[in-house]
C-alpha cells in the first residue's frame, strides 16, 4: 500500500486531534482516522507520532500519510504442480495439504507464488468474499503447514462458511511447544483481537476481542521442557493457537512473534537446540487432520496427513 503525504494546519485551540483530522477529510470516517493515528500515520512537523486524544494548545502543523490502495489486480493463475498437494477433489471443493513457506493468498507486497495462484492454475474457484482470496474458506499462516478445504463454487463456499461459524468443521493441529502445559489437557477460552501496542500482532484482550476457544492435550513430553501438543480449534481466530499457547506459558518452538515473557526461560534451553531451531522454516505447527460433512453429498469426510519432514526431523532430534 502506498501513501499520499498531506500537510494540515490546525488552529482550533482546545479540540482533539482526531476530531480535527476527521473534519479535514470529509470522505473518511473518524474510526478510520483513529486507525491511521494508531498506525503512526499522523505526525507533527518534526516527525513525532501524535496521539488522537491530544488537545491543541496552540496552532499546529501536522503531516498525515494517507494510505492509498492500489487498483485491485485479480490473482493470476500459476502452473507449478510441485507446490500443490491435493488430498481430495470433486466438482464442489478441494482439500489441500499446504506446504510450509507458502502464503495462502496474495497480500501487501506479495502478488504471486501463493496457494491461491497455484489453485487458479489448476481449477476454477468461488469468487464470493474477498477478491484476493477466491475459494478460501479458512486460512493457515505462511509458515504453518497442513490441511485446508477450498471451495470451487459460490454455493459451496457459502455453506462451508456457515459450517465454520457453527464449528461444524473439525480442525486438529500438532504443535511443538516450550514447557509442559498445566494441566496436561484442557480448554483455553479468551478474547483475541489486535494488540493495541502493535497492530501487526494479535493478543489476548480483557474486552473488545472475539471469543476464542482452543482444546489441547499433551501427546508427548521431551527433555529440555519441550512437549508435543494436539490442539483442536473450536473457533478460528488469526494466530489463535500461537497466541493461546504463548498465553499459557508454552510458546511454539520457532515462534517469531509471541514468545514474549517466556523468552528468558526458553533461552536457558535453546542453546542445545540452536541449530535445529534455526533450521525450522517457522513456528512448529501443522494442521494434521480435517473433518466435516460434505455440504452437497452429505458424506462424512475425514482427512489426515503425515507429519512433514521439517517437523519429523525436529521430533527425532528431541528423541520422539
Amino acid at each position: 500500500m502506498t501513501h499520499e503525504t498531506i500537510h494540515l494546519e490546525l488552529t482550533q485551540i482546545g479540540q482533539r486531534l482526531d476530531t480535527l483530522v476527521a473534519e479535514s477529510f470529509g470522505d473518511v470516517s473518524r474510526a478510520q482516522i483513529q486507525t491511521w493515528i494508531k498506525d503512526g500515520l499522523v505526525k507533527d512537523q518534526n516527525g513525532k507520532i501524535l496521539s488522537g486524544s491530544l488537545k491543541l494548545k496552540s496552532p499546529m502543523h501536522i503531516v498525515v500519510e494517507r494510505p492509498i490502495k492500489k487498483p485491485f489486480e485479480p490473482p493470476k493463475p500459476e502452473t507449478r504442480p510441485e507446490g500443490l498437494n491435493i488430498v481430495f477433489e470433486d466438482e464442489h471443493l478441494l482439500v489441500v495439504n499446504k506446504p510450509v513457506g507458502i502464503a495462502v493468498h496474495p497480500g501487501a507486497g506479495r502478488h504471486d507464488g501463493t496457494l491461491v495462484n497455484l489453485l487458479l492454475g489448476h481449477t476454477k474457484l468461488s469468487d464470493i468474499g474477498d477478491q484476493e482470496r477466491p475459494g478460501i474458506v479458512h486460512r493457515l499462516d505462511k509458515d504453518t503447514s497442513g490441511l485446508m478445504v477450498v471451495a470451487k463454487t459460490n454455493n459451496v463456499h457459502a455453506k462451508l462458511g456457515e459450517m465454520l461459524k457453527k464449528h461444524d468443521i473439525n480442525r486438529i493441529y500438532h504443535a511443538v511447544v516450550w514447557n509442559i502445559p498445566q494441566p496436561r489437557s484442557g480448554t483455553i477460552t479468551t478474547q483475541i483481537g489486535r494488540d493495541p501496542k502493535s497492530r501487526q500482532r494479535m493478543a489476548v484482550l480483557q474486552t473488545g476481542g472475539k471469543e476464542s476457544i482452543t482444546h489441547y492435550a499433551v501427546l508427548k513430553q521431551f527433555h529440555l521442557d519441550v512437549s508435543l501438543v494436539e490442539c483442536r480449534l473450536e473457533t478460528g481466530r488469526t494466530h489463535q493457537i500461537r497466541v493461546h499457547m504463548a498465553h499459557i506459558g508454552c510458546p511454539l518452538l520457532g515462534e517469531p512473534v509471541y514468545i514474549g515473557r517466556q523468552a528468558r526461560r526458553v533461552k536457558k534451553f535453546e542453546k542445545e537446540l540452536e541449530d535445529t531451531i534455526k533450521a525450522l522454516p517457522g513456528q512448529a505447527l501443522h494442521a494434521r487432520a480435517l473433518s466435516f460433512v460434505h455440504p452437497i453429498t452429505q458424506e462424512e469426510m475425514h482427512f489426515e496427513v503425515e507429519t512433514p519432514d521439517y517437523l519429523r526431523d525436529l521430533l527425532n532430534k528431541l528423541g520422539g
